[in-house]
């Protein structure tokens, strides 16, 4: 019995660790959100740059999409000259 027990408290933590794991940040939720309301190209440039800046702490692969569509919208509206992504 008792090694039921400690099988159902470790399925437990670690159900629980990835649910708190896949939780977003809530700055994170907040760009986009802005980035899925109607803003200008200079605005989405920057949300976009920001969320990339934010998954910089935590996931390479969106931090590469979403400087990706910076660019992207950079380029389009002429703006990429000036763009600074430091």
């Amino acid at each position: 019995m008792t090694m039921i027990k400690n099988v159902v408290t470790i399925l437990f933590l670690v159900v629980f660790a990835i649910a708190i794991k896949a939780q977003e940040p809530a700055e994170i939720v907040r760009l986009k959100q802005r980035a899925q309301a109607s803003v200008s190209d200079t605005q989405l440039v920057n949300i976009y740059n920001n969320l990339a800046r934010e998954y910089s702490k935590s996931n390479f692969d969106s931090v590469q999409h979403y400087s990706h569509k910076c660019l992207t919208v950079a380029k389009r509206s002429g703006s990429a000259k000036s763009l600074y992504l430091g």
